[in-house]
């Protein structure tokens, strides 16, 4: 795996543990035949049992069915033992992957050649977008991320997105475009008209000069839409799909039925664009994709689809919208850091890390951790060592409590801070013995 690839999967999960007020750092990772490691440092004040806890919140981050977490001193190790078992592709990733995408494009899902897939909305071939597919194919899915991408890339006021959708909307989707939108979203039929008009008032008073910002319809069900209002609905939403791209408006719209009688003709043939998830049987895969024997009856559905355009087929899984735009996490104040992930083994240092936030010392901060620990003169790493060589031989753990108890000192307080600050060291050379 490429450091470039660590460091996105490694910004990723600093940003989840923080959404979730867990601070940490990650300040080594590796890939290897045995999986996915990453090491982090937890801020002070950040439990370690915290992060132990996140267990679910770590396997999303890192993409992973399983993993395991390990404690070596002031550093946690995760490694994600495998990955996920499903053919789940994130929004996230594939972004990341895709390297610097042009204005107005949109990332779609990864297609089976194992490239990403992205739509281009300024293009002529694809100006406008119809997704099809049955209940629990994932079309509204697919369109959440699309949109998500494209606002994610483009900023407010070069982009603004119209939503049309009968069912009220996808909170969480909402907010995350929240800043794009030109209006709030239009839900009865009276809403949506008025929408609609509004938005060809917009394309007549553009013409063809492609005025900003472009603009985006997205409809949740175009057919509900086009059935619910009307010929005067279906007259304004042809009137878009027809002179739209000229002006900079696009339409994306979602329907679980592309037929005739929902959808006109005209309709139809000015949405270029056709994505196709699972249908009921071959006469729906050709109503939906405008072609026949495309094999849309075929698919498995769970967010895989295909992409239709100039009777070329493309099949691809659809990514999940898990971009957080409106919101993004932000993590404490850290120092500016370089790469901080690589391709080798990550070494656990015998001495104690720098922190994220250092304590007040009354020793200088380059001070080895032996003589910042100087309050109590019988605390050496030579006590703590033989006091763990003697809890090993009696066959007892050791921890922190037990070798301060061996030591005949207070499990707590300033001894237990004492006995932190040598900890690392200790172990380290406990361990080679």
């Amino acid at each position: 795996m490429k450091q470039q690839q660590l460091n996105q999967i490694a910004d990723r999960l600093e940003a989840k543990l923080a959404e979730h007020k867990i601070y940490c750092r990650v300040v080594g990772g590796r890939s290897n035949d045995f999986g996915l490691s990453m090491v982090l440092q937890p801020a002070n004040g950040i439990n370690p049992d915290k992060v132990f806890a996140a267990r679910n919140i770590i396997k999303l981050a890192m993409r992973s069915d399983k993993i395991n977490i390990a404690q070596h001193g002031a550093l946690i190790e995760v490694l994600a033992v495998s990955g996920y078992s499903g053919n789940a592709v994130y929004l996230s990733d594939l972004i990341g992957q895709y390297g610097q995408l042009g204005q107005y494009h949109a990332v779609c899902g990864l297609r089976d050649d194992g490239q990403a897939l992205a739509i281009n909305l300024a293009s002529p071939q694809t100006p406008h977008a119809m997704i099809s597919g049955t209940t629990g194919s994932g079309k509204t899915v697919l369109a959440q991320s699309i949109i998500t991408s494209v606002t994610h890339l483009n900023r407010p006021h070069t982009l603004g997105i119209v939503v049309l959708d009968p069912k009220g909307g996808d909170e969480r989707f909402l907010k995350n475009i929240s800043h794009h939108l030109l209006m709030p979203v239009a839900t009865t039929p009276d809403e949506q008209f008025m929408a609609l008009e509004r938005v060809v008032q917009t394309m007549l008073e553009r013409g063809n000069g492609n005025a900003m910002p472009r603009i985006v319809v997205y409809c949740d069900e175009l057919a509900d839409t086009a059935l619910a209002g009307g010929k005067a609905a279906l007259d304004l939403l042809s009137r878009i799909a027809a002179r739209g791209r000229s002006a900079g408006i696009n339409i994306i719209g979602a329907t679980q039925n592309p037929s005739s009688k929902s959808l006109p003709e005209d309709l139809r043939r000015n949405l270029p664009l056709r994505i196709v998830g699972k249908v009921g049987n071959a006469t729906e895969a050709k109503m939906a994709s405008g072609i026949s024997n495309c094999g849309a009856e075929l698919l498995g559905g769970k967010g895989t689809f295909i992409c239709v355009v100039n009777g070329t087929i493309q099949r691809f899984q659809g990514a999940l919208p898990d971009i957080d735009i409106s919101n993004p996490c932000k993590l404490p104040e850290w120092p500016k850091r370089g790469a901080y992930t690589h391709d080798g083994p990550v070494a656990m240092s015998h001495a104690k890390p720098l922190q994220i936030n250092p304590p007040v010392m009354s020793q200088p901060v380059n001070s080895s951790p032996a003589n910042n620990v100087s309050m109590s003169s019988d605390i050496t790493i030579q006590t703590v060592i033989s006091a763990m060589l003697k809890l090993k031989t009696e066959g007892k753990p050791v921890n922190r409590s037990t070798v301060l108890t061996t030591m005949n000192k207070p499990t707590g307080g300033a001894h237990w801070r004492q006995l932190t600050a040598l900890w690392d060291t200790a172990i380290a050379q406990f361990q080679a013995i």
